[in-house]
């Protein structure tokens, strides 16, 4: 009895130590690089394992993986004045030669994109471009 009183107590004054993880990479080379439409995590040596989504949740696996779903709203029109090579979404604001814009010049009317992607208009009263 006095055996199991001694274990009962051993466990109860013994404080409890729990397993702690925190995650680590071992790896022959890696880095990071952040800009204004993403951020980029990678290293090299680790196994991509998968990544599993239903629309609105995203489950990866392993430690570093490209971020997946990531939207970039822009132009997606290579011939586009204003095309984003980083654009996932069409957001429909295309800006094509021919399209009119504005040269903030007050003598030039018919102001459009030329085929350069350049705003121009033409002189009031004349038929050339400013």
């Amino acid at each position: 009895m006095r055996l199991l009183y001694t274990i009962i107590l051993a466990l109860f004054v013994t404080p409890f130590c729990a397993q702690s993880l925190s995650p680590s990479v071992i790896a022959s080379a890696g880095s990071s690089f952040t800009s204004a439409q993403f951020s980029m995590d990678y290293t090299l040596g680790e196994t991509f394992v998968t990544t599993l989504s239903n629309g609105s949740n995203i489950l990866t696996q392993g430690f570093h993986q490209p971020q997946a779903g990531v939207i970039v709203e822009g132009c997606t029109a290579v011939e586009a004045c204003n095309y984003n090579q980083d654009a996932t979404i069409d957001d429909g604001t295309c800006e094509l030669p021919g399209f009119p814009c504005d040269d903030a010049n007050a003598s030039t009317v018919d102001d459009v994109l030329s085929a350069d992607c350049i705003c121009e208009g033409l002189l009031s009263g004349c038929s050339a471009a400013a």
